[in-house]
């Protein structure tokens, strides 16, 4: 331990180098416990990044915040990427792939749009039609869904938990679209929705915001 402080100082000479070799010395001895004198544990096993991402998330739960999912896998057969034609520049490319992916909000979402508008002109259909998966996948995020699959006609949206899915708003939602949901429960739920004909994401897009409104509701 002593010679991985010594490397760290001799590395960092620089003017500022303080934060760095604070940084170091936390990855080698550890976070510890916050709240008391113990030190354990390697944050250089997952990374400062993660571990505050983790320590953010158990505090949240500590309070009874709601997480909200991070990653969603969304599986539906649909043409949806950037085309040659549209952005040439493959850097630039990866930066708007980047930008949509990391969008969390609606506004952030209207954001990306006249930000495409502006840098690139009119976008194709198969660019609409990421952002339309984008603006799902948000509202999927909220209603605690951490997959949406397509299959035999139907959007399966599983659920992270039977908490997610109030009987009461399952109940209205079905009154509302009496030929369009299907529900299987457990404790990890699943929605379909099923579609025939129209605009499928539409229609998938319009249930989830009316299931939105029918929690906060219930």
């Amino acid at each position: 331990v002593a010679e991985k402080r010594l490397k760290a100082i001799k590395e960092f000479t620089n003017l500022g180098s303080g934060f760095k070799i604070a940084m170091r010395d936390l990855e080698i001895r550890g976070a510890g416990n916050l709240l008391g004198a113990e030190q354990h544990g390697h944050i250089a096993s997952i990374g400062f990044s993660l571990y505050c991402k983790l320590l953010e998330g158990a505090i949240e739960e500590l309070k009874g915040k709601k997480q909200e999912i991070e990653d969603i896998e969304i599986d539906i057969k649909l043409d949806a990427y950037i085309p040659e034609d549209y952005i040439s520049d493959s850097r630039q490319k990866i930066e708007i792939y980047k930008k949509i992916k990391r969008i969390k909000t609606e506004d952030g979402v209207q954001d990306i749009i006249d930000e495409l508008n502006d840098r690139f002109g009119t976008p194709p259909e198969v660019v609409k039609n990421l952002i339309d998966v984008s603006k799902i996948s948000i509202k999927a995020r909220r209603l605690g869904i951490n997959k949406i699959k397509e299959g035999k006609g139907l959007f399966n949206c599983h659920f992270h938990s039977k908490d997610d899915l109030k009987g009461e708003a399952v109940m209205e939602l079905i009154k509302l679209y009496p030929s369009k949901i299907k529900v299987r429960a457990g404790n990890k739920p699943v929605l379909g929705v099923r579609y025939k004909s129209g605009n499928p994401l539409g229609i998938l897009d319009t249930i989830l915001d009316s299931l939105q409104k029918l929690n906060v509701k219930y």
